[in-house]
C-alpha cells in the first residue's frame, strides 16, 4: 500500500511540477523551546520565492517574508492546541502579468488558533485533522479577514526517524461567504519528515495549490517546493540556561 501511495505521488508531481501557471519555493526555519512538559514555544521565520514574468525559475522573485510565534499545549498524545499571538507577513504580488512586478508589497498582521488531532489506524498509520482560524489584518485594506482552515490527511511513521505525511487543506474566508471570494484556496501537500537527532527535524515536500484570481475568471495553479528546518532546544540545556539566568539575577 505504501509503494502504491508513493507511486501516485511521484506521478502527480511529475505531471504538475512545471506544467502549471506558477512555481514557488518555500523555506521555513523554526526554533522551539519546551517551556514545560506540555507547553512549547515556537519562533518561525519564513521566506517564499516565486517565478518571474516569462520564466519558470522559482527563485526569481520575492513572494513572502514572515515571522511568527506559536504556543503549543499538548493535552494528550492525540490532542494539541495551538495559539499564535502575533505574526507579521510582507507579501509581494503574485506575478501573473508584467505590471505585477511594479506593485508595492502589502504588510499583514495575523493572529491564529488551531487544534491538532490524530487517530491511530494501524501501528504506523494515523489519520490527522487540524481545524484552525486566523484573523488577518492588512495595512492597505480596511476590511480585515477571518479565514477558516481545515486540514485532513494521513501520516505514516516508517520508523522513529522517518515519517511520510499527505494532507489536503481548504481555506475559506468566513466573513465573505456571501461573495465570490469566500473560497480562498486549496492545498494538497506531501511531506517527507526526517529526524536525524531528537532536536532536529527536516521536512522536504511538495504542495499543489489552486486559488481563484480576483480579477480573472479562472484559477491559478501553483507548484510549491517546501523545505522546513526545526531545532528544538534540548530540555537539559533549557534547564541549564534557566539556572544560569537565575544565578545571574541573584
Amino acid at each position: 500500500m505504501l509503494r502504491f501511495i508513493l507511486l501516485l505521488l511521484v506521478s502527480f508531481i511529475i505531471q504538475n511540477a512545471f506544467a502549471q501557471h506558477h512555481v514557488n519555493m518555500w523555506f521555513r526555519a523554526t526554533f522551539s523551546i519546551a517551556a514545560t512538559k506540555k507547553l512549547n514555544v515556537d519562533a518561525e521565520l519564513q521566506h517564499r520565492r516565486q517565478n518571474g514574468w516569462g520564466n519558470q525559475n522559482p527563485f526569481s522573485n520575492n513572494l513572502t517574508t514572515s515571522g511568527r510565534i506559536w504556543l503549543y499545549y499538548k493535552h494528550n498524545p492525540n490532542v494539541q492546541f495551538g495559539f499564535s499571538p502575533f505574526a507579521i507577513f510582507n507579501h509581494q504580488s503574485i506575478i501573473n502579468k508584467e505590471s505585477d512586478l511594479r506593485k508595492p508589497s502589502v504588510r499583514e498582521y495575523r493572529f491564529a488558533v488551531a487544534v491538532d488531532l490524530q487517530q491511530k489506524i494501524t501501528a504506523k498509520l494515523f489519520a490527522i485533522y487540524r481545524p484552525g482560524a486566523e484573523w488577518r489584518i492588512f495595512e492597505a485594506n480596511p476590511k480585515h479577514v477571518l479565514r477558516i482552515r481545515n486540514r485532513f490527511g494521513l501520516r505514516y511513521d516508517v520508523n522513529q526517524k522517518l515519517s511520510l505525511l499527505l494532507f489536503e487543506e481548504v481555506f475559506l474566508n468566513a466573513n465573505a461567504l456571501h461573495t465570490l471570494n469566500a473560497f480562498d484556496h486549496n492545498r494538497v501537500v506531501f511531506y517527507t519528515i526526517y529526524k536525524p537527532i531528537p532536536s532536529v527535524k527536516i521536512e522536504v515536500g511538495y504542495m499543489f495549490a489552486s486559488r481563484p484570481l480576483r480579477d480573472k475568471q479562472y484559477y491559478l495553479h501553483e507548484s510549491n517546493f517546501l523545505l522546513n528546518l526545526t531545532y528544538t532546544l534540548p530540555k537539559a540545556k533549557h534547564r541549564m540556561i534557566d539556572k544560569q539566568a537565575k544565578q545571574g539575577a541573584s
